[in-house]
């Protein structure tokens, strides 16, 4: 868990309800992109090796974060596992605000579950006392890349059936449309008869769109807090916007609660890669910030590089451990210790080309062994690519019949138009 420790993005004092001891233990609950984490600070409370109670949870194994109170009385978090465990966290200062930072940051990672072969191998917990063979890990990374690949044509597959989901829609409103203009015709076939109407044409001047019209904005969801002087407002969910005009603090609703120009923001502090604080100076009145939080900060910073690279202040700068503990087991250089030579005792040199050969053999054939620790992964990640590969072809199967229906709708949509032409042409006559 160490080794996580310094990614973690926001750290409060908690307590965590635990099941086995039917006690709340105090400690330190902290949330990072990918994972949550208590530590107990009671010394009174530690696990069988004398360590303080440690409690991790991944945000993949997390089915739902709700808001709860425990003994029908004090404010708590309840997180529910797909294992069916449930964990209470109590006695934050600010309840709401511990729950928002939670929130953003498992549905972050619900759009980002993808995985990648490196975050497979960092997270993997059965490899992590074995060591990796080299014929395992091109399976692994084989496997993984088939898996990558599944996925990416699982979302793809997903888009285009919200695609044609909306083409069904767009053919429903068309009917009722024409369900419309068919009551209209018919009604003034019934009032009008065979009058004729007198022609009148109507000229309308065209609307021409340029490119330079469209604003090119970026917006990402984001927690803020809007902080003047040194009083502190409440956190809230908002919508980040950069624009090349300037920075936007959003609401849910898009109506502006703060829009910054580039010349008046006067500093921007990185505090780490996913929170950011804006501040404009005043002179004799407090100045105004906006303290920024979002899964989506790191693609911001470029943007924010883009326009205000001078007014950018690095509080943490990026160290080299944090990038090291991502990298895939693939990519890093192997280490391989000096071995010397060894010199067998003996005068026929046919005996030490022999005895070499069998150490080389002995020595490719437990490179080539795979491990236990990697024969479960493979396991595990197979079986995700059946259970994929079953999900796909239920998509595939439900987009062909959807496909189906709104031929068939079109068809009759086609039908309707005609006749109702053909209507409209007696009616002109």
């Amino acid at each position: 868990m160490t080794t996580f420790e310094e990614n973690y993005i926001r750290s409060w004092n908690a307590t965590w309800y635990v099941s086995t001891l039917h006690k709340w233990v105090s400690g330190l609950l902290s949330v990072s992109p990918r994972s949550l984490l208590f530590k107990s600070n009671n010394l009174e409370h530690k696990d069988s090796g004398g360590n303080p109670l440690v409690l991790f949870i991944d945000f993949s194994e997390i089915t739902s974060i709700n808001k709860a109170l425990s003994s029908y009385l004090f404010q708590a978090i309840k997180i529910i596992l797909a294992s069916g465990e449930t964990h209470w966290f109590s006695s934050m200062l600010e309840r709401n605000a511990t729950f928002l930072m939670v929130r953003h940051c498992y549905q972050a990672s619900l759009f980002n579950k993808v995985s990648s072969p490196s975050s497979n191998f960092g997270t993997s917990r059965s490899l992590s006392s074995q060591p990796r063979t080299e014929f395992g890990t091109e399976l692994l990374r084989t496997v993984y890349d088939s898996q990558t690949t599944l996925q990416n044509a699982a979302g793809s597959l997903v888009q285009q059936g919200n695609q044609l989901k909306n083409s069904a829609l767009t053919v429903e409103e068309i009917h009722e449309d024409l369900s419309v203009a068919e009551r209209i015709t018919s009604g003034i076939n019934s009032w009008f008869g065979r009058w004729k109407l007198p022609p009148i044409t109507k000229t309308e001047e065209l609307i021409l769109v340029k490119e330079n019209d469209i604003p090119h904005v970026w917006d990402v969801d984001a927690l803020c807090t809007k902080i003047i002087g040194y009083k502190h407002g409440i956190q809230t969910e908002m919508v980040f916007r950069i624009g090349v005009d300037g920075i936007s603090i959003v609401d849910m609703k898009q109506k502006i609660i703060q829009h910054f120009k580039w010349p008046e923001v006067s500093q921007i502090r990185v505090v780490s890669p996913w929170e950011i604080l804006i501040t404009r100076f005043f002179i004799g009145q407090p100045d105004l910030s906006y303290s920024i939080v979002s899964m989506a900060m790191p693609k911001m910073l470029k943007l924010l590089a883009r326009f205000a690279k001078s007014k950018m202040e690095y509080m943490n700068p990026p160290n080299v451990s944090h990038s090291q503990q991502y990298e895939p087991v693939w990519d890093k250089p192997s280490s391989k210790s000096d071995s010397k030579s060894v010199t067998l005792s003996g005068k026929d040199p046919l005996v030490n080309n022999a005895t070499e050969i069998l150490l080389e053999a002995h020595q490719s054939t437990e490179q080539a062994k795979v491990s236990d620790a990697e024969i479960a992964e493979l396991t595990n990640t197979l079986a995700d690519l059946k259970s994929l590969a079953i999900d796909i072809q239920k998509e595939q199967d439900d987009q062909i019949q959807t496909i189906d229906r709104v031929t068939d709708s079109v068809t009759k949509a086609d039908d309707r138009v005609r006749a109702l032409n053909k209507t409209i042409n007696i009616l002109n006559k």
